[in-house]
């Protein structure tokens, strides 16, 4: 019997191509009440995601942007919260003190369900969250979260970022008509067994984005959810597989984010990204295409994919059609692309 995800994944793909691993990676990281980010440009279908799910979540609360002090005027909704926080866009957020501070806020009060702080003026006393939170951003304004601080100290270990890799080659404006079914309460899942080979293949992947101290943390939650969407108490051999599938975009943050020390320096390669979100989409890649999407000329365009070297793609990006070099190849195919 194929697993309730899998269906998910083709009914969405059939009207908005490609786009139903994201979906179906965000029903699970909300089931596993953790706090997502979603990355790709603008007109990929992370909007499309996240008002889906909230369309189709029992309890959704939307929000532009929440710092402590926002927290503190929602408390009475975030206290004894098991709903979904959304928050669409964090570019819209004008600065980066305030994207900071609003993923930060949401990323602790997901990971230690509670928040309190008697700060003179500004109490706060939320317990019992067992929400999650899915944020959207473009991969731009992940340019100054990773190289903040904050990032390797705090954010890191606490969100999962997935990195979707597909445009719509025909854009759908409405969203699936595809009813959610959510399953059973994560609480009544068992605790899977932490062995054997898929969980070893499962903590290579989280390996890449979270230390070993949180890996088992976060794969026993994301099994657990799998087998919760399936409507199952115990995790089968299907729900690691499946789980395998769509982990796999994790795995991208390993060749996006170059440190300049071990604990900070860090910078994100938007344009290498670019050029992974190309190739991904398009059979045959031309530099006018990139420079379609990315509003650019020609030359400029050109100019940008050549500068990158070899090591990503393998002729003059004005010689024709533009292809991935077998390093390129191998990272996309590592991360699920076929």
């Amino acid at each position: 019997m194929s697993h309730y995800l899998r269906s998910v994944i083709q009914d969405i793909d059939k009207t908005h191509s490609r786009l139903g691993k994201a979906v179906a990676f965000t029903m699970l990281a909300t089931k596993a009440r953790k706090c997502l980010i979603i990355i790709s440009p603008a007109g990929m279908g992370k909007s499309t995601t996240t008002k889906f799910l909230g369309q189709n979540h029992p309890d959704v609360v939307t929000i532009d942007a929440i710092s402590e002090a926002g927290i503190s005027a929602k408390q009475d909704v975030f206290r004894d919260f098991s709903g979904l926080v959304v928050i669409d866009d964090l570019g819209k957020l004008g600065s980066h003190y305030r994207r900071i501070h609003t993923l930060i806020a949401m990323a602790e009060l997901v990971y230690t369900h509670e928040q309190k702080s008697y700060m003179w003026g500004n109490p706060i006393d939320i317990t019992d969250f067992t929400g999650s939170a899915v944020l959207n951003a473009q991969p731009a304004i992940m340019v100054s979260l990773v190289g903040c601080d904050e990032w390797e100290v705090d954010l890191a270990d606490k969100t999962i970022r997935y990195y979707h890799l597909y445009r719509p080659t025909n854009p759908v404006p409405q969203l699936p008509e595809v009813a959610l079914q959510w399953g059973i309460d994560l609480d009544l899942v068992k605790t899977p067994e932490s062995r054997g080979k898929m969980w070893r293949e499962l903590t290579k992947i989280a390996g890449v984005q979270w230390s070993d101290a949180r890996v088992t943390e976060h794969l026993v939650d994301l099994l657990r959810a799998t087998a919760a969407l399936d409507n199952r108490r115990e995790v089968e051999n299907q729900d690691y597989r499946i789980l395998l599938g769509l982990m796999k975009p994790l795995t991208l943050e390993r060749y996006l984010v170059d440190k300049f020390s071990f604990e900070s320096g860090r910078v994100f390669k938007n344009n290498i990204l670019a050029v992974m979100i190309e190739v991904a989409s398009w059979n045959k890649l031309t530099v006018h295409r990139v420079a379609r999407d990315y509003k650019l000329t020609p030359k400029r365009a050109g100019e940008l994919l050549s500068a990158l070297g070899t090591g990503v793609i393998t002729a003059d990006p004005f010689s024709g059609v533009i292809k991935p070099s077998d390093d390129l190849k191998r990272v996309l195919k590592e991360a699920g692309v076929e």
